[in-house]
């Protein structure tokens, strides 16, 4: 799919105005033109419509200049009127009216008023208008949409919307004033040339079928309220947000593969909180400069699910704000919160952060890889420098696996104080100057296995701390062997070295650790079975090497040289 939208990005793409950093407000500022997307729609979309019941309900069967229209409820309330292939539906009456949408238009609508929720059931539908949303719900009502299973259904809106006015919005390709419910176990397609691909005004919620957008203008989905996805398969292309809710995101199923391309585009934007907890798979490419892949502004929650996420922007210096924005891995405004699960985060632009968040960070549980490789950003009015995790809070891991390597500055680096208490911890700074664990205040280690690696050293906080650490300065040599063990020969610690350097700080603690015991350090040697984590060894056997230190645990802290 990323192959093919690219292509058609670089082909066919006319843009009135790209603005970056500025390209998601909604509705659009009038001196703010929107971006429109020529790009061409393949006529043929093969439909697949099932034989279904279609007694009790309105059927409206779409064709090339004209639809074909049965409404057992005229006499009831429900008026519809047809204008070649565009439809207009009038419905006052109070009874739940089931709409059957099927056939296929080169260029036609359809437009719902209702006073009450109603259904709509896609058979083998494909819409295409030129100048307007295909689908317009002019409804407060909560609208649910299946898909029928075995059917493909398509939605392609106009560039430019020449029926906007002050009376109606109408904002995507698929516009509903009212609640979106997607269920079911058929596909659709929804292609934005102009505004969003689907929006609500209210919310929408996915609870089955396959939402795929090849290519939006603006957001993928947009809700004024929120966006729950609890089942099904979504897989968005946009220049604007994947997913942009201005309450809550709240994700239990399915699974989600979202591109973004546009300056300051996330993946998956909420104004309030963000939860995760879904046994899907959720993976988010975000290209543009200072783009997200999840941008939450109050508390992000995950428990569950398998992240995937990948930045490549920039950062850049907003004139208008006067600040500096940074691509981000998960960009949080509240605090941050892990207890399962699995988020692996690539960042390589200039400025890039993998975790960024203004509040604190907790991590009970689950699996977290960040890898940042950007250098930092320069600009004449502000630089920020790239980060694997950086928090303006305290930030407490008491479980996990947690990896973190920054190759231009510090790996793991909070404001506050950083707390140490259980799980599997490595931080991998900057070769040359940086820690791969810095804090503001109190660094306090009381369990866990910890290694820090760094041309500068984290430095724990001994009168906090309840477990021993070793600060080891020398040198190191990428992809040998570092080991640690005791005068009764136990294997203590085995670490694959990232890099080579000529003076490296390594930082070590282990409940395995003893006051007044005698330890051995060795490099160099091999290593047989075992597990490895991001270098770090468990299991293994460790023999040859040569020894480059011993030392006895006499403090809370004992450095070797």
């Amino acid at each position: 799919m990323k192959p093919v939208f690219n292509f058609l990005l670089m082909s066919f793409v006319s843009i009135a105005m790209c603005i970056s950093c500025n390209g998601n407000e909604d509705p659009v500022r009038p001196d703010d033109p929107p971006i429109i997307i020529d790009v061409p729609v393949d006529p043929e979309f093969p439909t697949n419509p099932q034989d279904i019941d279609t007694e009790g309900s309105v059927v409206v069967k779409f064709g090339n200049q004209a639809a074909t229209i049965i409404n057992p409820f005229e006499s009831m309330g429900v008026t519809i009127t047809c204008q070649a292939a565009n439809v207009v539906v009038q419905s006052t009456t109070t009874d739940t009216i089931t709409y059957i949408l099927t056939g296929s238009t080169p260029e036609g609508s359809l437009k719902i008023y209702s006073d009450t929720p109603f259904e709509l059931i896609m058979n083998g539908l494909d819409i295409i208008h030129s100048n307007d949303p295909a689908l317009n719900i002019q409804s407060h009502k909560r609208v649910a949409v299946t898909l029928v299973k075995g059917t493909s259904n398509r939605l392609v809106g106009g560039m430019g919307f020449i029926s906007e006015s002050d009376s109606e919005d109408m904002k995507a390709a698929f516009f509903s004033e009212g609640q979106l419910v997607f269920s079911g176990e058929g596909s659709l397609t929804a292609i934005s040339r102009y505004r969003h691909a689907i929006c609500s005004d209210n919310y929408i919620r996915i609870n089955g079928g396959t939402i795929t957008i090849p290519i939006s203008a603006n957001d993928g989905l947009h809700a004024n309220e929120f966006i729950e996805i609890n089942d099904g398969k979504v897989d968005i292309n946009s220049m604007g947000d994947g997913m942009d809710s201005e309450g809550y995101v709240l994700i239990t199923g399915g699974s989600i593969l979202i591109t973004t391309t546009g300056d300051k585009s996330h993946g998956i934007k909420s104004v309030t909180e963000t939860t995760i907890r879904t046994s899907g798979d959720i993976e988010i490419n975000v290209e543009g400069d200072a783009s997200k892949a999840f941008k939450c502004g109050g508390d992000m929650l995950v428990s569950q699910g398998i992240l995937n996420l990948t930045t490549s922007g920039n950062a850049c210096y907003d004139e208008s704000e006067g600040e500096t924005s940074s691509a981000s891995g998960i960009k949080c405004s509240g605090n941050f919160l892990l207890n399962g699960g699995s988020i692996e985060i690539n960042s390589s632009g200039m400025g890039g952060k993998g975790i960024n968040v203004g509040g604190t960070i907790t991590i009970n549980n689950g699996e977290l890889a960040v890898t940042t490789k950007g250098d930092e950003y320069k600009q004449s009015n502000d630089n920020t420098k790239a980060k694997a995790i950086k928090n303006d809070g305290d930030l407490t891991i008491n479980g996990g696996l947690i990896y973190a390597y920054c190759k231009t500055d510090n790996a793991i680096d909070t404001k506050g104080s950083l707390t140490i208490t259980g799980g599997t911890v490595i931080g991998v700074g900057n070769a040359a100057s940086k820690k791969g664990l810095a804090c503001g205040k109190t660094f306090k280690i009381s369990g866990g296995t910890l290694v820090g690696v760094g041309g500068a050293s984290g430095s724990p906080t001994a009168s906090a701390c309840t477990q021993y650490v070793v600060n080891y300065s020398g040198a190191i040599s990428q992809n040998s062997f570092f080991a640690i063990a005791s005068s009764a020969g136990k294997n203590i610690m085995t670490y694959q070295a990232p890099y080579t350097s000529s003076k490296a700080f390594i930082l070590f603690s282990s409940p395995d650790l003893v006051r007044n015991s005698v330890y051995t350090i060795s490099s160099n040697g091999s290593v047989a079975g075992g597990s490895s984590f991001w270098g770090l060894y468990d299991g293994a056997t460790y023999t040859g090497g040569t020894s480059v230190a011993t030392f006895t645990i006499s403090a809370m802290v004992t450095n070797v040289n």
